[in-house]
């Protein structure tokens, strides 16, 4: 559970800071799809600590249900 924590700070610095520069008109300071995925990533490992699973353990999930190895 220590990685979700440690996920869920990384990915919400680095949604907020890609949303806010881009929200100011800094489009070559920061990319739109870092930021997509970024936040993408978040919602996913929030998911997963509401729920109360580890996020590798929720991604092995979400892989296996939807195609993946």
């Amino acid at each position: 559970m220590a990685l979700n924590y440690v996920l869920l700070v990384f990915m919400g610095i680095i949604s907020i800071t890609g949303i806010r520069g881009m929200v100011k008109g800094d489009g070559g300071t920061t990319s739109s799809f870092r930021t997509i995925g970024a936040a993408i990533v978040f919602i996913l490992v929030l998911i997963a600590t509401l729920t109360g699973t580890d996020y590798i353990t929720f991604q092995s999930m979400i892989e296996s249900r939807f195609g993946g190895r």
